[in-house]
């Protein structure tokens, strides 16, 4: 779970950097597009105003002169400023309208190079360029750009909750890596440690019990000496103290009382005598 998450992460990081990018490099690309103005044969501001009304654009909402007499066109996106030099139409750099955001600013931009698609379009109607659709295209990025931030949002709280909420590895590596309480918490050693000086073969399992659900790790080893002889040995997990315990242990089938199971687990962190334990057993 925790790694298809890891993956879902950095697949969502790589997809909103990369949809940034196709951003930057597009915004800077239609900017760049008409720095130089277009000619469309007209040489004043008022033959301007009627070019742009014939478009008849759904996101243009107003169209007006300023004091210097240029003409501005309110959009859905901002403002935008044209004015003619010597027959050619460019775009006012003084347009007091630049936005702050880096979204509005993209979306002026590609509602302006619209505009000039549309003049150019409404020029020469054999032009190749479609300007709805190079219109979409600036704006289906945004739409990916969302769609790829909540991807990553999601994915994040989710991280966070995994990260909370314990999973099968965690609750065996909190009985593995952990250490015995009672008579035995002055040795400085792991479950882990200390069941590998012994056993060979070791195999770690998580499962819930079917009786109450109560959290079982379990443990599971053989020891070669003339026969193999195979232990298993059950730890309770108690999730509000944070501990575990060990509750049930077998030897070669056999389920060992609870007196046994404790002198057993004492002299594998004793680390002697087992051999002659496992005797007493026969």
């Amino acid at each position: 779970m925790i790694g298809f998450v890891k993956i879902l992460f950095w697949i969502s990081i790589i997809a909103v950097a990369a949809i940034f990018i196709a951003r930057f490099v597009l915004c800077n690309n239609r900017k760049n597009e008409y720095a130089n103005g277009i000619t469309l044969g007209i040489t004043t501001p008022q033959e301007l105003v009627q070019y742009i009304r014939n478009l008849k654009c759904s996101f243009i909402k107003d169209i007006y002169y300023d004091e210097n007499g240029n003409v501005k066109v309110v959009g859905k996106a901002g403002r935008h400023g044209f004015l003619i030099e010597e027959g050619v139409v460019k775009s006012d750099d003084n347009i007091d309208d630049t936005q702050k955001s880096i979204k509005k600013e993209y979306k002026r931009i590609i509602e302006e190079t619209a505009i000039f698609d549309m003049l150019v379009k409404e020029e020469n109607h054999d032009a190749p360029l479609n300007p709805y659709e190079r219109y979409r295209n600036g704006y289906r990025l945004l739409k990916y750009n969302r769609i790829a931030m909540i991807i990553f949002i999601i994915t994040v709280v989710f991280a966070i909750i995994v990260y909370w909420i314990p999973d099968e590895e965690d609750y065996i590596n909190m009985v593995r890596y952990g250490k015995p309480g009672g008579y035995l918490e002055y040795i400085d050693l792991t479950y882990d440690e200390a069941l590998s000086k012994m056993y060979s073969d070791i195999d770690w399992e998580y499962f819930e019990s079917d009786e109450d659900g109560e959290k079982i790790v379990e443990f599971s080893g053989v020891i070669y000496d003339d026969e193999p002889s195979i232990t298993v040995i059950d730890f309770l997990i108690d999730m509000d103290e944070e501990t575990f315990e060990p509750v049930y242990m077998e030897v070669d089938g056999e389920v060992q009382s609870e007196f046994t199971m404790n002198i057993l687990i004492g002299l594998i962190f004793a680390g002697s005598g087992l051999e002659e334990f496992f005797g007493t057993l026969d």
